[in-house]
């Protein structure tokens, strides 16, 4: 009995080792051109590593929230194609956002927090930006407030 439980607890730590070594992205080295086609590959993969290729492909420092991994499951991002490197970003957001994961920007012009939302986290409470004109709202996925003011007209 002792045997078998020496057995788990020494193959166990291996198989949560390879499938971590399995589950990493897998992507070409990308330049600062968003015009480079670039081939990327998800298969289970953490978080962390997504997050880790958000961040090499953007150049954004990730403020990540201390609950990050609660409730985390694996994300698949598979592409038939390259796909160029700005079309990569967004849909790297899309699934994200998709899996209850919110980028918000940050303090800093080049940071973006990122927190999970299943943990009952609001994302409007940790500083999401207020726009006025539909014209300066970003391209992506990204959670923001918009404010539209009302236009009161007289009855005629």
């Amino acid at each position: 009995m002792l045997s078998r439980l020496l057995l788990g607890c020494l193959i166990f730590p291996l198989a949560v080792q390879l499938s971590a070594q399995q589950a990493q992205p897998k992507s070409q080295p990308s330049s600062d051109s968003t015009d480079e086609l670039i081939s990327y590959e998800a298969s289970n993969a953490p978080i962390t590593a997504v997050l880790q290729e958000y961040e090499k492909l953007t150049g954004k420092t990730l403020i990540e929230d201390s609950n990050l991994m609660a409730n985390a499951v694996p994300l698949t991002i598979s592409l038939p194609h390259p796909v160029k490197k700005s079309q990569l970003i967004r849909l790297i957001e899309a699934a994200l956002l998709l899996n209850n994961y919110a980028l918000i920007p940050g303090p800093g012009e080049n940071t973006m927090k990122v927190i999970n939302l299943s943990t009952g986290k609001n994302a409007r409470s940790e500083g999401v930006r207020l726009y006025t004109s539909p014209e300066d709202m970003p391209i992506g996925e990204e959670i923001v407030s918009y404010y539209m003011p009302s236009i009161a007209r007289k009855p005629s």
